[in-house]
């Protein structure tokens, strides 16, 4: 089973980045612009074969300062379980600070190289999700 990744980004450039970096890895990834779009995504996904492991957001997204973390708590209330990184480049914010207080498991702090993401999927994603 491949592991599924839904990506939450608003800046395009961004998105290309890491969608690239994800199928690179050999991870199956959906892309959404927005909390709606994500959302949308994510639902679709429940309980089916194609359910999300894995979840990727960016802290701001659009006009709205927090959407990550309001996105975030929706899908916990869905997915408790589920595996999912905070990106920011705000790494003043309250929410960065305590990214695990706010639903995410692991917190990378933009610029991050490839090297970084990839270390962070391997070396502490494989056994949590491989559990699906």
């Amino acid at each position: 089973m491949t592991t599924r990744v839904l990506l939450v980004e608003d800046d395009y450039m961004v998105a290309g980045a890491l969608h690239l970096m994800l199928e690179r890895m050999g991870l199956d990834c959906d892309y959404a612009r927005n909390e709606n779009e994500a959302m949308n995504l994510f639902r679709r996904t429940i309980d089916s074969e194609n359910e999300y492991q894995i979840v990727v957001v960016d802290l701001v997204l659009g006009e709205n300062g927090n959407g990550g973390a309001e996105l975030m708590k929706q899908i916990r209330e869905l997915r408790p379980q589920i595996t999912s990184i905070l990106c920011s480049g705000y790494t003043s914010s309250m929410v960065v600070k305590h990214y695990k207080e706010h639903g995410f498991d692991f917190c990378l702090k933009k610029p991050f190289s490839w090297k970084t993401f990839k270390e962070l999927l391997s070396e502490n994603l494989h056994e949590k999700t491989m559990a699906y």
